[in-house]
């Protein structure tokens, strides 16, 4: 879970599409034979909502928009694998 979450926050930089960062953690998850296990998408916005745009979870269409400077995201869903 270390590893996935260090990847995540390396990679989700602004102008980066989320997509791109889901299939790296992919390999990783792959890897470590967890692939059937992992949340797809690992972000949402954090706002004024719980869940705020994007929420790549549940929203897929989210996952191929790019990261904006100034946006502000929750890695959360990177270690609830299991």
């Amino acid at each position: 879970m270390k590893e996935v979450y260090k990847k995540a926050l390396e990679l989700s930089k602004p102008h980066v599409k989320p997509i791109n960062v889901i299939m790296v953690l992919d390999k990783t998850y792959g890897k470590h034979g967890l692939i059937d296990h992992r949340v797809i998408g690992y972000l949402h916005g954090v706002g004024l909502q719980i869940e705020e745009t994007p929420i790549t979870p549940i929203i897929s269409k989210y996952r191929f928009i790019k990261l904006k400077p100034g946006m502000v995201i929750a890695l959360v869903h990177t270690p609830i694998m299991l």
